[in-house]
């Protein structure tokens, strides 16, 4: 009778080349933190990004902080974080005053969403004379946007015809609008649901106006581009 051991032993050896080579190496996540600027419903993809852990998909371990009203784009331009989601604003504004290292790297969103809502006894535009309007923070696309509708689609002129108050993020400005501190204040998603469950007017649709603005963006500095171009995709990739 044949000896079964030579066939065991060429069984074992081709055995080991297809499965027993060393074990692959785990991938090295890179840490990424990102900035974001306010509690808004657009940084939904990211909130959504960092929960599920997505970026180890793509190599990254990501995390979000929430930068409020210290400035994302200051978190930036001191290296504390290299990669800023937020309105457009911060780097327009800092490209008119002359620093030119912010770059817009993709425009996630480009309509702002929302629009203005007030107490119920404010049914037109001309019910906001002499009113108190709550934005967010000066410079803030809250204030941007707002300007410009009280101004070109309102015939109102701020400061003048109106008083805006800076009150903090949105969630704060419907509370301030609940407790009688203001009118009126710019909501964003999902606050307009809530606002309208709680009885407020929605005085204005920013969508209905067709008012566009680059109101959801990546943010980095210029030199990120040129020595971090792997971790830019990747962090695209993974939101």
């Amino acid at each position: 009778m044949a000896s079964k051991k030579p066939i065991l032993g060429l069984w074992l050896f081709f055995s080991a080349l297809a499965f027993g080579g060393p074990a692959p190496a785990a991938v090295q996540m890179e840490s990424l933190v990102v900035g974001y600027s306010s509690l808004a419903g657009h940084h939904t993809p990211l909130w959504i990004a960092v929960e599920d852990r997505i970026g180890r998909k793509y190599g990254i371990d990501l995390k979000a902080i929430y930068a409020g009203r210290l400035r994302p784009q200051q978190l930036l331009v001191s290296g504390d974080i290299p990669i800023v989601v937020a309105t457009g604003s911060g780097a327009v504004t800092s490209h008119v005053l002359g620093s030119k290292d912010q770059v817009i790297v993709a425009i996630n969103m480009n309509k702002v969403g929302g629009g203005i809502f007030a107490k119920s006894e404010i049914k037109t535009a001309e019910d906001l004379k002499g009113k108190t309007i709550g934005v967010s923070r000066a410079g803030s696309i809250s204030e941007i946007i707002l300007r410009y509708v009280l101004r070109a689609k309102l015939g109102l002129q701020p400061d003048r015809d109106v008083k805006l108050l800076v009150v903090g993020d949105p969630a704060v400005g419907l509370q301030a609008l609940e407790r009688g501190i203001v009118d009126a204040t710019p909501l964003t998603m999902p606050l307009p649901l809530m606002a309208a469950k709680m009885g407020f007017r929605e005085l204005v649709n920013y969508d209905a106006l067709g008012i566009t603005f680059p109101a959801n963006t990546v943010t980095i500095l210029r030199q990120t581009i040129s020595k971090r171009p792997e971790m830019i995709e990747n962090f695209d990739n993974s939101h």
